[in-house]
């Protein structure tokens, strides 16, 4: 409709609930999985799967927001950090300032590695986490190449503090 003194249109707006007791900027934890509770019983309606975490970008400026206009789609939260799916930069080795998706991870606990696809190539290779940088798709399509920027920056910071 129109609004007060027809000046302009009022879009209802949603707000987009956020996961429980996390704040506007928190990103949640990977989840530990086998948790302790036994088997829940399910009310018709209910599904045993956990609740998929849904969030909405904004079309026009590819940022997450908490506020939608009515009818607008939410999507699913991507992966983040080391787990399966998660995008990451390589900042060191062989494979230096390419971009991957984690297929696997695993090790001994002093030498972990990540098996990750190469987003050129589509190749796979066995990559030490140490070499890998976790990727925000939001802020490296608003700024390309920060994440090698940081690490750089990380790299310098320690070599200066030896």
């Amino acid at each position: 409709g129109e609004g007060i003194n027809g000046k302009a249109e009022v879009v209802p707006v949603e707000y987009v609930p956020r996961p429980q007791l996390l704040g506007l900027s928190a990103t949640p934890a990977a989840e530990a999985g086998g948790g302790g509770k036994g088997k829940k019983f399910i009310k018709p309606g209910e599904s045993r799967e956990p609740k998929k975490d849904m969030i909405y970008i904004d079309k026009e400026t590819g940022k997450q927001k908490w506020v939608k206009k009515v009818g607008e789609e939410l999507v699913e939260r991507g992966a983040t950090g080391f787990a399966a799916g998660a995008p990451v930069a390589i900042v060191g080795g062989v494979h230096k300032d390419l971009y991957a998706r984690v297929v696997s991870t695993g090790g001994i606990a002093d030498q972990m590695s990540a098996v990750v696809k190469l987003t050129v190539s589509k190749e796979t290779v066995q990559v030490p986490l140490s070499d890998l940088r976790p990727v925000d798709l939001q802020l490296e399509k608003s700024r390309a190449g920060f994440a090698f920027r940081q690490a750089a920056q990380e790299e310098a910071a320690a070599a200066a503090a030896r």
